[in-house]
Formats: C-alpha cells, sequence, structure tokens
C-alpha cells in the first residue's frame, strides 16, 4: 500500500537532529481523553529517539479531527490523505476552528499536517510501519525545522469490521493554534450545588493566552457585575449564587480591555422551602400542590386553578397575584398563595349582545358571552370590522386593545351587568373620538317561540322636519323577517335607489340593531328599531342614513346626514277575494299618487283596486303609467313615461296595512320622487 505524505519542500528536509537524552514533555489541553491505540502513539513518538519537537501538545481540535478522519476511511471505504470531496487535512483542522498560518489552506486539498496508515491492528507494528517510511519518519519525529515547529499532535484511531483495511491511524501535527481559547473546567454545567457559593476554573490559549479574564453570575436576583479572575492561563474565582438557576457567564479580554471570547454555563443551587397552597370556595388546584408542599427556591413553578360546581376562579393572591387561571412564579422561601374562586356570574348570561355606537363615529358592537366568561365578536368603526376576544372578570368586565395600521389602538371597555338585566355597556375610543354602547341580551330560544315572528313591511319616510330640497323626498322600503328563534333579516332600498341587507337577532328587550356600511364603507344605514305594535305602527325607532357626495349618483349627488323616522306595519296575506288592503267595493276606490323627482307637478291619479288585487288605472295620467301589488311579499311596483326625461321610470315600494297604503320612491333625472297607493272612501 501506498505511505506518503505531502510537505511543502523535501529538499528542506534538514539533518537528524541529536538524539535526545530524555523523553519528550507532553501536555494534554481540556477535553481529551485518548484510547489506548491513541495514547500508544503519542508515547512512541514521545519517547523514540531522534525527537525532534521540544514539547509536545495534545491539542483536542487536532485529536478531534485525526479520530475523524480515521472513522471516516473506514466508513466511506477509502485510503487516502484527501477526502472523495477532495479536502485535505489543513482545511479539515481549520474548519474545525484550528487556526493556521495564512495561505495553508490554499487550495483546499494541502496537507502540511497529517500521516495515515491503515491495516495494521497494532500501534507498535503501524509506528514501526512510519519510522520505515522516510517522508513519514520526518513528519512524525520532527525531524526537520519545518516539522518540529508543529508542536501541537493529535492522533486518530478506528476498527471499523467489514470496511477494506479494517484498521486506521492517523497523525496530525500543526504549529500552536494561533487562535485564542477559553474554557471553563468546574463546575460541570447542569451541576445541582447546595451551598452559594463556588469556585469557577479554567484555561486560556496556551499560545496566545487572555491578558485577563472575568466572570460574572446572571441568576433570580438580576445580572451580577464582572469580577476579574485570578490567571489567565489556568484561572479562578468565586462565585456567588441565589437559589435556583444560576448562568455563570466568562469573558476573556486581550491586553486592550477588548473581548476575545465568552463562555457560559449554568448551575442550579438547590434550596428548598415551604410552599401553601389554599383554596376558596368550589375549586381545585393542580395534583401535589394544595396544602403544604416543599419546594425547590428558584425554581419555575406552575399551578393552574379549576372551577367547580356552578362556580368561577377569581384569581391568585398571596406571594403572586394573577388574573389567570394558570400561574407561574419563581418559588420564594415560605410562599404561600390562595385560588380563590366565586359563584359563576355568567351561566345565566351566555349568548349574543349586539348594540350600534352611539357617539363621534357610527359602528356596531356584537359579542357572545361563554359560560366561563369568554367571548368573541366584532367592533365595527370608519367602515371597518376589528375582531375581539377576552374573558370577562367576575365583575363583568374587560377592556380590549386593537392594533389598526396607520391609525391609533382602539380601545373598547365593557361591562356586563352580572347582577341586574341591562346587558352590556361600554365605550370604544381611539384617543381622540369616543361612542358608547348599550347591548341587550339577544333573545333565548329556550323562553319558546319568539311571539312577534313575522313578516313586517317597513317604510322609511324623509324627515318631515328637514325642508332641505336637496334631500330625497321618496320613502325608502324594507322587508323585515323574523322567525321564531328570533332571528330577524332587513332588506330593502333607501330612496336614492341604494340597496341594503342587514341580519341579527332580536334583543330580549324587543329591540333589533340595524347598522350596514354602504357608499363602499364611505356611508352607513344605522339604528336602533324596537317592537312596539301601536294602531299606527308595529315598531317604533330612527335610522341614521349617512352618504358621502357622489357626483355620479343618479338622484340627489349630495352628501345627506338623514334621520329617517322609521314605521313599520306586519304583513298578513289576503285571503281568497280579499284584498290586499281595506278599499271600498267601488270604483275608483284608491289613489295613485307621485310627486317631486324632477315632476313639474304632482300626479294624483285615481285607482281601483279590484278583489283579485289587480290595480286598474282609468285614464292614466302619465303615458305608460300602471300598478300592481305582489300579495304574496307585500311589494309594490310599477313604471311610467317621465314627461321631463322621456324614459321609463320605475317606482318601488312596500304595502303598509296598517295604513290602508303602500309607500315608496322612483328616481327622476337628478331627485329621488314619492309614490304612494292610498285607499279613498
Amino acid at each position: 500500500m501506498s505511505r506518503s505524505i505531502h510537505f511543502l519542500n523535501l529538499l528542506a528536509i534538514l539533518a537528524l537532529a541529536a538524539l535526545p537524552a530524555a523523553a519528550t514533555p507532553v501536555t494534554y489541553g481540556p477535553g481529551v481523553s485518548l484510547n489506548a491505540q491513541q495514547q500508544a502513539i503519542v508515547d512512541y513518538m514521545a519517547t523514540t529517539s531522534g525527537q525532534g519537537r521540544p514539547f509536545m501538545y495534545v491539542d483536542p481540535i487536532l485529536t478531534q479531527v485525526a479520530q475523524a478522519a480515521a472513522e471516516s476511511m473506514g466508513t466511506e471505504g477509502y485510503y487516502a490523505e484527501t477526502t472523495p470531496q477532495g479536502y485535505g487535512a489543513n482545511y479539515l483542522v481549520a474548519q474545525a476552528g484550528y487556526q493556521l498560518p495564512a495561505g495553508w489552506t490554499d487550495p483546499v486539498s494541502n496537507n502540511y499536517l497529517e500521516s495515515i496508515d491503515a491495516s495494521y491492528a497494532s500501534a507498535s507494528d503501524t509506528w514501526n510501519a512510519w519510522l520505515n517510511s522516510p517522508p513519514h519518519k520526518v513528519h512524525v519525529l520532527g525531524q526537520s525545522s519545518f516539522y518540529a515547529s508543529e508542536t501541537s499532535v493529535g492522533v486518530g484511531y478506528a476498527n471499523v469490521p467489514g470496511s477494506p483495511y479494517t484498521y486506521y491511524w492517523v497523525v496530525i501535527t500543526a504549529p500552536p493554534n494561533l487562535a485564542p481559547s477559553l474554557t471553563i473546567s468546574a463546575p460541570a454545567n447542569g451541576a445541582n450545588v447546595t451551598v452559594d457559593q463556588v469556585t469557577v476554573t479554567g484555561t486560556t490559549g496556551t499560545t496566545t493566552p487572555a491578558a485577563s479574564v472575568r466572570f460574572r453570575v446572571v441568576n433570580a436576583a438580576g445580572t451580577g457585575d464582572f469580577q476579574t479572575a485570578n490567571g489567565t492561563a489556568n484561572w479562578n474565582g468565586a462565585a456567588t449564587l441565589a437559589p435556583g438557576p444560576n448562568t455563570i457567564e466568562v469573558q476573556s479580554l486581550d491586553g486592550s480591555g477588548n473581548l476575545q471570547l465568552a463562555a457560559s454555563r449554568t448551575v442550579y443551587y438547590i434550596e428548598q422551602s415551604t410552599l401553601t397552597v389554599t383554596v376558596a370556595g368550589n375549586g381545585t388546584v393542580t395534583k401535589g400542590y394544595l396544602g403544604t408542599s416543599t419546594r425547590n427556591v428558584g425554581f419555575k413553578q406552575t399551578i393552574t386553578a379549576t372551577a367547580t360546581d356552578g362556580s368561577i376562579f377569581a384569581g391568585w393572591s398571596g406571594s403572586s397575584t394573577s388574573a389567570s387561571a394558570t400561574i407561574s412564579f419563581l418559588m420564594t422561601e415560605n410562599a404561600a398563595l390562595t385560588a380563590t374562586f366565586a359563584p359563576n356570574p355568567f351561566l345565566t348570561r351566555t349568548g349574543g349582545y349586539t348594540s350600534i355606537l352611539t357617539g363621534t363615529d357610527a359602528g356596531l358592537l356584537s359579542v357572545t358571552v361563554g359560560s366561563t366568561g369568554a367571548f368573541t365578536g366584532k367592533v365595527v368603526v370608519d367602515g371597518v370590522a376589528h375582531v375581539i376576544h377576552g374573558v370577562l372578570a367576575v365583575g363583568g368586565t374587560a377592556t380590549v386593545s386593537i392594533a389598526r395600521t396607520k391609525n391609533t389602538p382602539l380601545v373598547v371597555t365593557l361591562a356586563l351587568d352580572v347582577t341586574g338585566t341591562t346587558g352590556i355597556t361600554g365605550t370604544v375610543t381611539d384617543g381622540a373620538n369616543s361612542s358608547t354602547f348599550a347591548a341587550a341580551a339577544a333573545y333565548n330560544k329556550s323562553a319558546g317561540k319568539f311571539a312577534a315572528a313575522g313578516t313586517y313591511t317597513v317604510s322609511l319616510p324623509p324627515d318631515s322636519t328637514n325642508t332641505d330640497p336637496s334631500l330625497p323626498q321618496g320613502n325608502g322600503y324594507g322587508l323585515l323577517t323574523i322567525n321564531t328563534l328570533g332571528h330577524a333579516s332587513l332588506t330593502g332600498a333607501l330612496a336614492d335607489g341604494t340597496p341594503f341587507s342587514v341580519a341579527g337577532t332580536i334583543s330580549q328587550d324587543n329591540t333589533f340593531s340595524v347598522y350596514t356600511n354602504l357608499y363602499t364603507a364611505k356611508g352607513s344605514l344605522s339604528g336602533t328599531l324596537t317592537l312596539e305594535p301601536t294602531s299606527v305602527s308595529d315598531l317604533d325607532g330612527t335610522l341614521h342614513w349617512s352618504k358621502p357626495a357622489i357626483a355620479t349618483s343618479k338622484a340627489n349627488p349630495e352628501a345627506i346626514e338623514e334621520d329617517l323616522p322609521t314605521v313599520a306595519s306586519q304583513y298578513v296575506r289576503p285571503a281568497h277575494g280579499a284584498t290586499v288592503v281595506q278599499v271600498s267595493a267601488t270604483s275608483n276606490n284608491a289613489q295613485l299618487n307621485l310627486g317631486a323627482g324632477n315632476l313639474t307637478q304632482p300626479v294624483a291619479q285615481p285607482a281601483t283596486l279590484e278583489t283579485t288585487n289587480v290595480i286598474v288605472l282609468p285614464t292614466p295620467s302619465l303615458p305608460g303609467l300602471h300598478a300592481s301589488v305582489n300579495t304574496l311579499t307585500g311589494r309594490f311596483s310599477g313604471s311610467f313615461v317621465h314627461p321631463v326625461t322621456k324614459t321609463v321610470t320605475a317606482f318601488h315600494g312596500v304595502i303598509y296595512q296598517k295604513a290602508n297604503a303602500a309607500y315608496g320612491y322612483f328616481l327622476g333625472a337628478s331627485e329621488s320622487g314619492y309614490t304612494s297607493f292610498v285607499a279613498v272612501e
């Protein structure tokens, strides 16, 4: 087999040095642990006559690289001083963190450091083979000035059965490591100690020792000040500990006080004390913690409180405090904690709560409260919906902060009435503007079928007190459907033709919170409607209509801020042969009215509502004028040729049975007009 070594210049080999009178001194670096075969090669290098090295230092990095090289040849099935990837010993040593002279790793196949052998089972046979090979002998015995200066040594040995040569041997030598080193020798990392002071020892680089070494302790008491250690190449100092984990941080400094290297390790000072955990109310804590137990001071403890028998956790008190059911803390001497439980006020207040926002900004708040006080929901402000969630305190309060991009945070405060029936009240603020809300609980199906379930026709007439001619004069309309569970849906259109749709649940006080974004979230329709039957309306309330100026709007392009006095009539489909509104059994028993909407004058058209619910208009006063009712849905509609625009113009509305009439709107050239169909005597 070939046994060769690459070196800078074989012609530079000097004459053999005189034989030493005694063995070459050998020292071992921190952490070096050799097996018998490795140690035998080191012994041969130190005791064989002719060793040119004045001393040898068994380096941990070189030993690690040599051992890895021996194992690699066996497991990867090759025998060469260059790996299958093309790397020589110089490159492998440098990659392991050993600092070599400049240029030694260019190219990466360079080998100024390594001798290898294979197939020999014993260290003596391997050593003799090297001595019988002149290039290897010069290397392992340092018989040139170049190799004599490589006083740091590492040895590797591997036994790999089934591989081509079974036994593999490697010797690596190198000049002293030029990189600084810093090691902590004691105490051991992760050690448990029972005293409050330990001696910290370690070393710095043998060729470039630090000018000084300093250390400090980081523990539950905080970060301590740095202390200067005794010595440098071998250093020590006394570290004072606190109960629990203690991290000892060590730094080596050069002569200018600059940081060279840093190292650390953690030890645990074990000091025990009593922890007393008591329970007030109906509940339990994590197994093993109730009562008095012995715990390690300074160590993290985690305890979870669990409510039982209709109770809810109300907080931890004592040595540590927390509103969370799970508490984590560092154990202190003679610690004491109390887990307090209170009767659960949320068991009878679960469900949904919805309210519009009243104040600076239009919006909506909707939350659902669970049986433990946990809540989820949303708040809508400036047309944007934000998710909110959290847990109400035992008293029913909570504060939620909502981060917003490019805007200040929204802060929502909630207060659930846990003793009365007022529901949830609170505020929403961005720091500059504030709104309030008052949300009653949603109708609960446990109360039985919702008594006012049905279909309602809704009319949204203009505010009669607002005489601004730029405002729409027509009536918006809607259909409100409420099922037996109290779920409500309101769909319709405003007097400028803008459709809207809102869904929700009627509250226990018979209110329905209406909020919907309009005009790409730049406007809205909002308000509270209350089911409150009277002779003229089945609900009471006002909806606020907010519309920005829209130049492209067909009708009323100006901005609108108007309160619409909203009314509704429960709609009942007429029986066969009955009319949708009550009229006399004569001709001309009704009148169709049209006005505003760019008409030059109002139209009062006589009409007859027949028993088949067909509307007959004798001698229409406008071209193409006709009207109809839909007895299934309660809608009212028709069209005419507008005398100004000369276009077919549709009108829409709903039947309002409490007034024996129908109301709606149409869109003229630039204005919204009104329409109505009323019974006459």
